[in-house]
């Protein structure tokens, strides 16, 4: 494999690899353009430690904070603005057996403005037995006429949990961009520790060439979140039960499914205003900490 092909997607949609052209500026691969993020968190007696971490200019991990329980906190940094046209991500996570961890951005996905080529990112997550992960990234904004794919995937054991969510604003509304995007694509798989598949979604949004804003699409709202929930069987049912609940109690436009084989909980959210659709996504995520570890709710500072 060489580095191109190691920072690359398995599989770019169409509506994104139309756009692979040489850019006019700095080249697709050159330093900079291509950023790495990779760590492995460890249990380390009654807390998890960060184990191992390398990472390449944009991409950053902060040292692990502490809420007073024995979960990691940390924050993926990027030293850059927002994602350019060329630049091509990629984030490992690892976590060993009975590690446990909530991980974020230090902000929102800014994907600016392209008027060649497009910009991936690849995150790839492994859990061993026992390991409990909160991947809570805040909200993909894509700037008018910018292409971004990301191709997710998620390795975790039957007897492990991971919570993993999306938010997809429709842009920068203030500066009248909505839905003024070419293609944004988000693409999740997530295997058994036996390569058994146990949940796969996708989603493919041309705003430009299908109108956003209809019947069977995205209605009256303009933004779109979704949790992925995957845990063993025995938690499925209940989580699923409370997280309709929880949408139900904020009068949230939304609902939970349980996958096929009980493999999980997949959970579509739709809004107008992203912090409200954050607070839906932390509360999912809390029901699914208490349930399944026993503790209470904590989350680091954005500000």
């Amino acid at each position: 494999m060489n580095r191109q092909e190691f920072y690359a997607p398995l599989h770019v949609p169409p509506q994104i690899s139309a756009f692979d052209s040489e850019t006019r500026q700095l080249g697709v691969g050159k330093s900079g353009k291509n950023g790495l993020l990779q760590i492995k968190l460890r249990r380390d007696s009654e807390e998890t430690v960060l184990a191992d971490a390398y990472s390449e200019i944009p991409l950053h991990i902060q040292r692990v904070l502490r809420c007073g329980d024995s979960l990691a906190y940390l924050y993926m940094v990027s030293a850059s603005g927002g994602i350019l046209q060329g630049d091509r991500y990629r984030i490992d996570i690892n976590m060993e057996e009975d590690s446990r961890a909530h991980v974020t951005t230090q902000g929102a996905t800014r994907i600016y403005s392209m008027d060649s080529n497009c910009a991936t990112q690849v995150v790839n997550v492994r859990l061993e037995k026992g390991a409990y992960l909160e991947l809570v990234p805040d909200q993909i904004i894509p700037y008018r006429d910018s292409r971004f794919y990301q191709e997710t995937s998620l390795d975790v054991h039957s007897e492990s949990t991971m919570v993993y969510s999306e938010m997809l604003a429709p842009g920068r509304v203030g500066m009248g961009e909505s839905f003024q995007y070419d293609a944004c694509c988000l693409k999740m798989t997530a295997r058994d520790q036996h390569g058994t598949y146990r949940m796969t979604d996708s989603a493919c949004i041309e705003p430009k060439k299908r109108k956003m804003q209809g019947f069977g699409v995205m209605g009256e709202y303009d933004i779109v979140g979704t949790v992925y929930i995957l845990t063993p069987a025995r938690y499925v049912s209940e989580l699923c039960e409370k997280v309709n609940l929880i949408l139900a109690d904020r009068g949230i436009f939304g609902g939970a499914t349980i996958t096929r084989n009980d493999a999980g909980v997949l959970v579509r959210i739709l809004g107008d205003r992203t912090e409200k659709i954050r607070d839906a996504v932390l509360g999912v995520a809390g029901a699914v900490r208490e349930s399944v570890i026993g503790v209470p709710f904590s989350e680091i500072r954005k500000s």
